[in-house]
């Protein structure tokens, strides 16, 4: 269960549709927040390792958060 929002399954609700995630990711990476699939993100970040580094980066930052609000 994501424990932000409250959806009842964690998958990729986390890093596409949950909007404690997904709005700040979208606009780190410049992306159309209408687009929201992993081939958005992946298009995105196997063209630029900037955006690869910033997503790996954004992935760390947030699985930290989730743990710290889960323990």
């Amino acid at each position: 269960m994501c424990v932000h929002y409250g959806e009842a399954v964690d998958t990729d609700h986390t890093l596409l549709f949950c909007p404690s995630w997904m709005d700040q990711l979208f606009d780190i990476l410049g992306l159309d927040a209408s687009d929201r699939t992993y081939d958005a993100v992946v298009r995105s970040t196997v063209n630029s390792s900037r955006f690869w580094t910033t997503l790996a980066n954004f992935c760390e930052v947030m699985i930290k958060k989730k743990v710290q609000t889960e323990r």
